[in-house]
């Protein structure tokens, strides 16, 4: 007995330090920086609720918010312009995913029906002509469908909670207008003009009172 209990032992301690040592591990940036970069997700641009988001993530974000006809180019502006532009669109882009992650994990325990899943899935599937166009789609966005429901899934949750949160806010019609007789003038607005200059140049030889 005594010969099978130092070995079983030595087992259980090498399995205890190798889980606290791999959950040591996984809560260090450096480390899940690195695990991204090898798994091809890039590096690790920020957590939320102890879930990474990866430079993979933020750019099947913008992907997805073009293909949503979300344009913020800058045309016709100068170089500079366009690239701190380009900044603030990537910073307000994280920011928006940090939020929709923190969103799906505080509501992950938010129940929704299959109907309500199937329902999202046939309003996506709807906007193609036919089955080969929607899994063409799917490939060129490096989703599966089984990928796709399960995002879905996660969005529903988040637009439960969210809503769940904000419903008690909500007041009747009456009580709404009741409000805006008694606090009018949280909702006036000062006057505003906008003028347009408009310069017409002329030659030198044109006489005084034409100019």
């Amino acid at each position: 007995m005594t010969r099978w209990a130092l070995p079983l032992l030595a087992a259980l301690l090498a399995c205890g330090t190798g889980m606290i040592c791999g959950r040591a591990a996984l809560h260090s940036v450096a480390t899940r920086d690195a695990i991204g970069v090898v798994f091809g997700r890039g590096h690790l641009l920020a957590l939320a609720c102890g879930r990474g988001i990866y430079e993979a993530d933020l750019e099947r974000a913008g992907a997805e918010r073009r293909g949503a006809g979300d344009n913020t180019g800058t045309n016709g502006q100068r170089r500079s312009d366009a690239a701190q532009d380009r900044l603030s669109e990537e910073r307000l882009l994280l920011e928006s995913t940090v939020s929709a992650q923190m969103a799906q994990s505080l509501a992950a325990d938010e129940d929704i029906s299959a109907a309500e899943l199937a329902s999202e899935v046939d309003l996506l599937r709807w906007q193609f002509p036919d089955e080969r166009s929607w899994r063409a789609a799917l490939g060129r966005s490096h989703l599966r469908l089984h990928r796709l429901r399960n995002d879905l899934a996660a969005q529903l949750r988040a637009r439960h909670w969210l809503r769940r949160l904000v419903n008690p806010l909500h007041g009747t019609a009456a009580e709404c207008r009741d409000f805006y007789n008694t606090h009018q003038e949280r909702f006036l607005q000062p006057t505003r003009c906008r003028a347009s200059h408009l310069f017409l140049a002329a030659p030198p030889e044109t006489p005084p009172e034409i100019v």
